[in-house]
């Protein structure tokens, strides 16, 4: 089954990835690491719905500097398949920048580039029940929620309400990153869910939401002034549209998911070895439990070590502890200037 020529998959390439240094840079980010399969995780998210959608509904959303990457990934793709971002201005510009850039009349599912998800078919069934909801109500916008699986701070969630079709449930609001203690409480409560930032929506629908709720966004693309591009205030779709507005539409996902944005993210989508270790390339350890190791060439060896992170790439060694993950961008920061 392939979606209608109105309908478009728009992937989201996105920024560095800071989480994920050294493997991920400037030159070469996460959305074009292996680190799911052998595949690189922008080819993983485009052949979740490859069977679904013909090329010429596929756009991708990046910087120039890494369209020649995309293409040779792609290299079915041509100039129509790529929307260039002047300067990473986060989502609301992402996304903005996209709508105005294809048929009003469009309906759009946007994308990460760096999200892992266990069933392709469960995925693509929720897809279609939401492109089919928005037939006969054009003025929500649909969100995938993903029952969540731990007090995670890092991911905004989102409280269901009342059902409103078959596995679509009405959004009550959307909620900012949680601290621990609130984090716990919503996994107790099946109301809550986490936001994917996967999104369908119509595009005349999503183009009135820039037009009340984010007006110099809505003036600036709308125009086509790419030059003021750069001047758009940083803001993401969530806080900028999703959290004013009230036709919200949730879509359950019936999958695992997870966001590939830091190394703990590999220790939950990949098997560990016998020693509780996570490795990519070559290494040989003596008394090493509990770690990430990674070669991108060479070989690493450890000895008496535990609880660590090893990444070794392009000439660049990070060590760092687990337990301090989160501050890998602080690092990366000092490191770039």
């Amino acid at each position: 089954m392939i979606m209608e020529d109105n309908t478009y998959v728009v992937i989201l390439v996105g920024g560095p990835g800071k989480r994920l240094w050294p493997l991920s840079t400037k030159e070469k980010p996460k959305p074009f690491l292996p680190l799911i399969t052998e595949k690189p995780l922008i080819k993983e998210t485009l052949d979740r719905v490859s069977d679904i959608f013909s090329s010429k509904q596929i756009r991708f959303v990046l910087s120039k500097e890494h369209k020649n990457l995309a293409q040779k990934i792609f290299p079915w793709s041509s100039c129509e398949n790529y929307i260039i971002e002047p300067e990473p201005r986060d989502t609301a510009a992402a996304i903005g920048l996209t709508c105005f850039s294809l048929p009003p009349n469009s309906t759009l599912l946007v994308l990460s580039s760096d999200h892992y998800i266990s069933e392709n078919k469960a995925f693509q069934k929720g897809l279609i029940s939401g492109i089919k909801f928005l037939e006969e109500n054009p003025d929500f916008v649909l969100v995938f929620g993903i029952k969540p699986e731990r007090p995670e701070t890092g991911y905004g969630y989102i409280e269901k309400e009342s059902l409103l079709k078959e596995n679509i449930y009405k959004v009550a609001r959307f909620v900012e990153k949680p601290d621990y203690e609130k984090a716990r409480k919503y996994i107790k409560n099946p109301n809550y869910f986490w936001n994917s930032g996967i999104f369908i929506f119509k595009n005349k629908t999503m183009q009135s939401h820039f037009k009340k709720f984010l007006p110099e966004h809505f003036r600036v693309l709308s125009e086509g002034n790419l030059k003021e591009f750069k001047k758009l205030k940083k803001v993401s779709i969530d806080y900028g549209i999703m959290e004013q507005i009230k036709n919200i539409g949730m879509i359950e996902g019936d999958f695992l998911w997870d966001d590939m944005g830091g190394y703990s993210s590999l220790l939950r989508v990949h098997k560990k070895d016998e020693s509780s270790n996570i490795v990519f390339g070559n290494h040989k350890g003596i008394e090493t439990k509990d770690c990430i190791i990674y070669s991108e060439n060479g070989n690493i060896g450890t000895m008496g070590i535990s609880n660590l992170v090893i990444a070794y790439s392009k000439g660049n060694i990070l060590v760092a502890s687990r337990d301090r993950l989160d501050e890998i961008k602080r690092l990366v920061d000092i490191i770039d200037e």
